[in-house]
């Protein structure tokens, strides 16, 4: 053997040269077991990332059946629910002689609630037109040559673009009975948009003839539906015979063949929806 194998050049070259393999295994190692966490790591993320959104997906379904419509004032077009508000404004303004400086004012005896913007499902109300949704109002001034009905136009309106859904003039609504047509007529300004058939006052108990008010309305409830029906609207006028109203009623007998002590009466699907479509204050004449 030669000896000049094992001298102390070479010996150091030899653990030099284990050194570098022991040392390039080692970085083989972690480089390995870096990559497999890393793949782990991402499948970890990706698998994350799904399970949140489906989790997202499942929130925004219920975020969809929630905004859903599930009330007959949900069901109001654009246009009826911009109508509504501002027939309360008008009736408003021709009660207090200006516009209140606040729209949340009209809560109460003018209107239930506030609302909401059908198009955006906002109540946001800024006086500044945005159009980030909601409602735009910014109660202008009155003179002598001021056009009521111009405005509230000016007053009030979405805060949207411009959209096909509010294409039409503001027309307050007003309600309109002839008696001895038996027809409840539904109005915008002069023009009647509706026409429901309805019941009238006996004739010892006739429905009273003149120009009132709606002021109050609320849904019944127990025994009182078999009488009145579902809704209840009650007019401005009170005698000694008892306060009168608009209502339905739980009666089978055809509509226009009912008889009451004096008060309006209207088929379920009519009172519904005058329930939830006009304000409180309407204009009623009854002739």
């Amino acid at each position: 053997m030669n000896s000049s194998l094992f001298s102390t050049t070479n010996l150091k070259r030899i653990l030099f040269i284990f050194s570098l393999i022991f040392l390039l295994l080692i970085l083989l190692f972690i480089s390995t077991n870096y990559q497999s966490t890393t793949h782990n790591d991402r499948v970890s993320h990706n698998l994350d990332r799904k399970q949140f959104e489906q989790i997202e997906d499942f929130l925004q379904q219920l975020r969809t059946q929630q905004s859903k419509p599930t009330k007959k004032t949900d069901l109001l077009t654009s246009q009826q629910q911009l109508t509504k508000i501002r027939t309360a404004l008008l009736l408003y303004l021709q009660d207090n002689y200006q516009l209140p400086t606040e729209l949340n004012q009209l809560v109460g005896d003018y209107l239930l609630n506030l609302p909401t913007e059908p198009v955006s499902n906002s109540k946001r109300v800024n006086n500044r037109l945005d159009q980030q949704g909601g409602w735009y109002y910014n109660p202008q001034k009155i003179n002598d040559s001021t056009n009521l009905l111009t405005l509230i136009e000016k007053s009030l309106k979405p805060n949207l673009k411009s959209t096909k859904d509010y294409n039409s003039p503001f027309k307050p609504y007003q309600l309109l009975i002839v008696t001895d047509e038996q027809q409840l007529h539904l109005k915008q300004g002069a023009e009647k948009v509706a026409n429901y058939p309805i019941g009238i006052g006996a004739q010892e108990s006739p429905t009273p003839i003149g120009k009132f008010k709606v002021k109050d309305k609320f849904p019944v409830t127990g025994e009182q539906k078999e009488d009145y029906g579902d809704y209840w609207l009650g007019i401005d006028l009170w005698t000694k015979g008892g306060s009168y109203g608009i209502h339905g009623t739980g009666s089978t007998t055809p509509i226009t063949e009912q008889e009451s002590a004096g008060c309006i009466r209207l088929k379920a699907e009519a009172i519904e929806e005058l329930y939830h479509l006009i304000p409180l204050q309407t204009r009623v004449t009854i002739k």
